[in-house]
């Protein structure tokens, strides 16, 4: 599997993810994330937006590294688009499993962006 992690924005990274996730990319992508949170100034969160297009099975340890992760309170708001049935029963799983209400659905990534950028607004 690929995945490409981008800071987009001060507090927004998008995920690209391509193809199945393993066990290795979830703790490659938790890694890479660590590295931008630890760049942000004390309080803040980071916001995601992904892009699940081309994303294909996740296996069941990046399920809860994912899980673990957005129980992080440095984990803002989190934008998914290209989700399929399955992803969307998954990441409405990873929102209940981790006690959190962060989790959205969009069509594509203007759309993401725009609901990010406003609940980024909204906090200031």
């Amino acid at each position: 599997m690929g995945q490409e992690v981008n800071l987009i924005a001060a507090n927004i990274v998008k995920i690209e993810f391509i193809g199945d996730v393993t066990d290795e990319d979830a703790v490659q992508n938790s890694d890479q994330i660590d590295q931008y949170m630890a760049d942000l100034p004390a309080g803040e969160a980071l916001h995601f937006l992904v892009d699940a297009t081309r994303m294909g099975k996740i296996s069941t340890k990046a399920r809860h590294v994912f899980t673990e992760r957005n129980k992080n309170p440095r984990v803002g708001n989190t934008a998914i688009y290209g989700v399929n049935r399955a992803l969307k029963v998954l990441g409405v799983f990873i929102a209940k499993a981790s006690n959190r209400d962060n989790l959205r659905f969009f069509n594509d990534e203007p759309e993401g962006l725009a609901w990010l950028q406003e609940k980024q607004n909204r906090a200031l």
